[in-house]
């Protein structure tokens, strides 16, 4: 299989964000704003009406589904998102004896009636789903995981399967929230950090047989909208290939995002922070797995 992953270059001024002190006045708390489904709500409409963006956009980082399986997270005063504190694990053993991930109670749930409250009230919400180095990462030393990955592979490989699965009844309860958009990156697996061969490896083992799964579940009016990283990973790997769909008019990649919902279930071509760069032939690209790959 081939290796050759191009690597989607993140530019600083794509970085999400947003200026506490604005966010302040506009009524948001923190860090309510990270564990409270109702100011979550508030901190959502701001960031999408400060950035001019069509879609309000939950979870505000990458840690939710660690937590969920006991990680030590560190919420800070809303200057910065939230982050991992003490790790909850030294071993891969330890990391496939975590219970599965609560969604019954805590910030993850908090964060499920928030995109049913803005969904209900019309709001296009993206529900941001992390990869299972990412996740890893905030559990665990990630040198542990890459180290296990060489001479333990089998193990990673049952982690990988324990991740999907819960990924997978997360998305579902996002789905029965309303959510019909969800985004997809593992920005600690990206090939800039962990090289090709490994970011190869996993893209196999994780990203390929979740996505699969995750289209499968994703109804005829959803859309999973991948980081490019996890796009040219993909392609690279030949997992997958690029076919042109005809959008009603040039628009920005946001908009055909919304548009284009339930025509198309796999998109990936651009970061979605880029919220202004245009489509200018009137073309967006559909992402289509092999489906002779597993």
């Amino acid at each position: 299989m081939s290796r050759k992953i191009a690597e989607f270059p993140c530019a600083p001024e794509e970085t999400a964000g947003y200026e506490k002190e604005k966010a302040v006045r506009a009524g948001c708390t923190f860090p309510q704003a990270y564990v409270n489904a109702e100011e979550m709500v508030k901190l959502a409409k701001f960031c999408k009406e400060s950035s001019g963006s069509i879609f309000c956009e939950l979870p505000f980082c990458h840690t939710l589904e660690a937590e969920a399986f006991g990680a030590d997270i560190i919420y800070g005063d809303g200057a910065t998102p939230p982050r991992s504190g003490a790790y909850c694990c030294e071993t891969v053993d330890e990391l496939l004896l975590l219970p599965k991930m609560n969604r019954l109670s805590g910030r993850i749930r908090e964060t499920l009636r928030a995109c049913k409250i803005l969904s209900y009230a019309g709001e296009k919400v993206i529900y941001n789903l992390s990869g299972p180095l990412t996740i890893c990462n905030s559990l665990i030393d990630i040198r542990t995981v890459f180290k296990a990955a060489r001479k333990e592979p089998e193990k990673i490989r049952k982690l990988c399967e324990k991740f999907c699965e819960e990924e997978l009844l997360l998305l579902k309860e996002a789905k029965d929230s309303k959510v019909r958009w969800f985004s997809y990156a593992d920005p600690a697996g990206a090939v800039g950090i962990v090289g090709p061969k490994t970011a190869g490896w996993f893209t196999e083992i994780f990203s390929v047989p979740f996505l699969k799964a995750a289209q499968a579940q994703l109804g005829e009016d959803g859309m999973i909208i991948l980081c490019p990283k996890i796009t040219f990973a993909l392609l690279g790997t030949g997992h997958a290939a690029l076919e042109d769909a005809v959008l009603p008019k040039a628009m920005t990649y946001h908009e055909a995002c919304s548009v284009m919902a339930g025509k198309i279930s796999l998109a990936g071509q651009m970061c979605l922070k880029r919220r202004n760069y245009k489509l200018k032939n009137g073309m967006m690209k559909r992402i289509v797995l092999n489906e002779k790959t597993k």
